[in-house]
């Protein structure tokens, strides 16, 4: 009873509501259509790190309130965006304001659904004993012969002349957009992609290329981004969701059925300028894969296994990486997939 996804943000956070944004509600926002797929300023890593677990006007906290609503990404004016970087900043901050113990999302997650479920899930990895770190796959940065003979040719030749040479990494028509986008100043895509982390201030420590080295990225809370896990807890957190908020393993409850289904709920599928793609989201930010265009462009769609989630109603989300969360409430299956 804390959280509505109709209240402003404003009504829990009362600094948010400068520049425009004193009724963008917590459901825009959830739901990538709050008109804040920016940030007032490209964050830095040193920043992030400072920010403290619990609730206050911090440096971050700043940054965040002071963004400019953009209407071209706020359903309120019929529009969404992908909040891919900025959405998990902004839940930080209600989360440590309507959380009685002021914790971050970080360390709610943690006390309220991993421990009980006994879940290998954590946001960032800057409190972790090496053991764990270890267990990381590495982040590798691609060589810049395999960038120009492979990437490049994508991005400038049609399909017919390079589908044939390269079979490595799929580059769908949504996502080569995307990538175009990224180079015309002020576009949506470069902002929520390009303009979210990266150099601070004149006088700070960390700049972008930090977050290029690996212990750098990966240290920094960012719940859109940063969440390392493996495939057995993606499905276990799936079961909760079919079973109506509830562990079928330990019958712990997380959320009410009526949570469940209200977060379930459809947004009707259209244009997201960010992903370039039709897509559907639900009210919690869940995409629903039988209602959005991009789920249907990749290669393997016409496969059993993914058409058959596309021609049912199957919520989730995946990573940039390809990682995938998946519930479908018809069949009653989950599916957890990470690439390491």
């Amino acid at each position: 009873d804390k959280l509505d996804y109709n209240r402003p943000v404003a009504d829990y956070w009362p600094e948010f509501a400068v520049n425009g944004k004193s009724k963008v509600t917590v459901g825009d926002v959830m739901s990538h259509a709050g008109g804040v797929h920016g940030v007032s300023r490209p964050i830095d890593r040193a920043t992030i790190l400072r920010d403290g677990p619990k609730s206050g006007n911090t440096e971050l906290s700043s940054i965040l309130a002071k963004t400019t609503l953009d209407e071209r990404t706020w359903r309120q004016k019929g529009n969404q965006g992908y909040h891919g970087l900025s959405r998990g900043f902004y839940a930080n901050e209600i989360v440590k304001r309507v959380d009685p113990e002021g914790r971050n999302v970080h360390q709610f997650i943690q006390d309220e659904i991993v421990k009980p479920l006994n879940l290998d899930f954590r946001i960032g990895l800057h409190d972790v004993e090496d053991t764990v770190r270890n267990r990381v796959g590495n982040m590798h940065v691609q060589s810049w012969w395999k960038l120009y003979f492979g990437f490049i040719p994508r991005m400038v030749l049609p399909r017919s002349l390079w589908g044939p040479l390269f079979d490595d990494i799929f580059i769908s028509d949504s996502e080569k957009q995307v990538y175009t986008n990224f180079g015309i100043k002020d576009h949506i895509a470069k902002v929520a992609f390009l303009q979210v982390l990266g150099k601070g201030p004149p006088d700070s420590p960390a700049t972008l290329r930090d977050y290029g080295k690996p212990n750098a990225w990966q240290d920094i809370l960012s719940p859109s981004s940063h969440g390392f896990s493996n495939a057995n807890s993606f499905a276990r957190l799936g079961s909760v969701m079919l079973n109506g908020g509830t562990d079928p393993l330990t019958g712990k409850k997380l959320m009410r059925n009526s949570t469940v289904q209200l977060a379930s709920m459809h947004h009707p599928c259209m244009f997201d300028p960010v992903l370039f793609s039709n897509v559907s989201y639900t009210v919690g930010g869940f995409g629903d894969l039988s209602r959005s265009k991009f789920a249907r462009e990749v290669p393997w769609h016409n496969g059993e296994g993914m058409k058959h989630m596309t021609d049912h109603q199957c919520l989730g989300w995946g990573g940039v990486g390809g990682s995938m969360f998946l519930w479908c409430p018809k069949e009653q299956l989950t599916i957890g997939y990470v690439m390491n």
